[in-house]
């Protein structure tokens, strides 16, 4: 799934949460995935972010809008 967030979605930010938070938005809206927390933690660290729990909650709130 890491793949496909990372080539869809509007662009990169200036905030790594956000531009995570709108590829898993993209691909939920397109087949219904939600990432669980690994693949999560896999893109925060791709991203160069800690995959600490509170950047997992705070991509899974700006995902929850």
């Amino acid at each position: 799934m890491s793949k496909e967030l990372k080539h869809i979605g509007p662009g990169e930010t200036a905030d790594p949460i956000k531009d995570i938070a709108a590829a898993i938005t993209a691909v939920a809206g397109i087949n219904g995935h939600k990432p669980e927390d690994a693949e999560i933690r896999e893109l925060l660290e791709e991203q160069g972010v800690e995959s600490s729990e509170q950047n997992i909650a705070a991509v899974r709130a700006a995902v929850e809008g």
